[in-house]
Formats: C-alpha cells, sequence, structure tokens
C-alpha cells in the first residue's frame, strides 16, 4: 500500500508541476502531428510518433508526455532530428525577444515626448487661465468701483 501512495503522490505532483505545460506540448502535438510523424523515427526506422498520440489521448496526459519524452527512443530521435530545429527556434525566440524589446522602447520614447508635450501644453493652457483670470478679476474690481462710484454720487447727489 505504501508503494501506490508514493505512486499516486508521484503523479500529482506531476499533474501539478507541468498543470499548465501539459495541454501546450499536447496541443503542439496534435497541431503538427503531419510534420512530427515524419521526423520523430526511431532507431529502426519504427514511426515514434504515432504510438505517443494514443498515449496523449488519454485523460492522465502529464505521466505519459513525461514518459514518451523521457523514454530513450524519443530522447535519440529528438537530439537527431529535431536538434537543430530545437536551436532554430530558440534563435528566432532570442531574435523575437530583442525585436520585442527594441519596439517597447521606442513605444516607451514616443509615449513619453507625447505626454512631455501634452505636460508643456497643460503648462501652457494652465498660465493663460491664471493670466486670463486675473484680467477678468481686475476688470470686475474696476467695474465694482465704478458702481460704487455711481451709487455714492447718486446718493450724494440726491
Amino acid at each position: 500500500m505504501p508503494a501506490f501512495h508514493a505512486a499516486d503522490n508521484l503523479t500529482e505532483k506531476l499533474e501539478r508541476a507541468l498543470g499548465t505545460t501539459t495541454p501546450l506540448l499536447k496541443e503542439i502535438f496534435f497541431d503538427f502531428a503531419p510534420f512530427l510523424s515524419k521526423t520523430l523515427i526511431g532507431s529502426h526506422g519504427q514511426e515514434l510518433f504515432a504510438g505517443g498520440l494514443t498515449a496523449l489521448r488519454q485523460a492522465s496526459v502529464a505521466v505519459e508526455l513525461v514518459m514518451l519524452l523521457c523514454s530513450q527512443e524519443w530522447q535519440n530521435s529528438l537530439q537527431k532530428h529535431a536538434g537543430l530545429a530545437f536551436i532554430e527556434l530558440v534563435n528566432e525566440g532570442r531574435l523575437l525577444a530583442h525585436a520585442t524589446r527594441d519596439h517597447i522602447l521606442r513605444v516607451a520614447q514616443e509615449a513619453d515626448f507625447i505626454l512631455s508635450r501634452l505636460r508643456t501644453l497643460d503648462l501652457r493652457r494652465h498660465a493663460d487661465f491664471r493670466l486670463m483670470s486675473t484680467r477678468r478679476q481686475s476688470a470686475r474690481v474696476g467695474a465694482e468701483k465704478r458702481v460704487g462710484q455711481v451709487l455714492a454720487a447718486g446718493c450724494h447727489h440726491d
């Protein structure tokens, strides 16, 4: 019984560790099945991928996926046939990462430039508003003085 629990615990650990990766790998395997079935060939010319697909169709995918990828035939075939493709994929990923970083930097610089222009425009508008408010306030004060003088003159005249 203890060995059963240890194996069950290992399965749970695998499911937990590969929970998000397993569906992605499974989808990649099914999407590229025609190419992978031609590429992944065993040491004696046998097709490795067809057997792997049937194992991946079952419910507990993480364990089958680990067993599949860790098998000696798959390791040899992946190393022999997919090694260069994997290196190219890594290089493409690096190029894409650099291009993405450069694009993000350009967008950030452009956003900084736009925000700087908006800040300058806001400061200018704020200064114009203050000037206009000061002029209107002085005009109102002047008008109130004139009204006060007219009223005072009217009171003195009576």
